[in-house]
């Protein structure tokens, strides 16, 4: 676990256990599902559904590395491409950061 998922925990915890009124609940509580989503890392499967979209095919994750799909002389073949380069020349920054939390997650 991050050390960011790690404090929003125990903040979590904390706010828990003080005495609070209603509205100061509902202000607090409500974000923690938002902030717990974008610190935690995306899964391999959110990775390949956002590649699948950008590469207008299908994207799987085996091995430790994502595979598309491609078409040569009328075989299926799953070839190991996805280049940081080419998403970097058509500004794909997100999909870019996307790749790097996923695998800065598997670190972990």
């Amino acid at each position: 676990m991050s050390k960011e998922l790690e404090a929003l925990n125990e903040l979590s915890h904390r706010l828990a256990s003080v005495d609070t009124s209603k509205t100061i609940e509902e202000a607090h509580y409500d974000v923690f599902p938002i902030i717990r989503k974008a610190l935690t890392p995306p899964t391999a499967d959110e990775v390949c559904e956002a590649l699948s979209e950008y590469l207008g095919c299908d994207v799987t994750f085996k091995d430790n590395v994502f595979w598309y799909k491609t078409i040569i002389y009328d075989n299926e073949q799953w070839v190991r491409d996805i280049s940081l380069k080419d998403l970097s020349n058509d500004k794909r920054f997100d999909l870019i950061t996307l790749i790097g939390r996923f695998y800065e997650g598997l670190e972990k």
